[in-house]
């Protein structure tokens, strides 16, 4: 479950060298890590990801704006 820790380590320089050196010893991590860093680079896949977080914000305020 360390590689729920990427979701902080993209803000946090130290967390993410912290978790590369754990890495090293943790395939399960080392590949989230190749994958976290393919998906970043991948334009296709953050526009994805940015359309992701607008409709879940979207959906946000829509809720609390007609919240009963």
């Amino acid at each position: 479950m360390r590689w729920l820790f990427l979701l902080e380590g993209s803000e946090d320089e130290e967390i993410f060298n912290t978790l590369e050196e754990i890495a090293v010893q943790d395939p399960v991590l080392n590949k989230a890590i190749e994958e976290w860093e393919r998906s970043s680079d991948d334009p296709k896949i953050r526009e994805e990801y940015l359309a992701r977080c607008k409709f879940v914000l979207d959906r946000f305020c829509f809720l609390k704006y007609y919240q009963l």
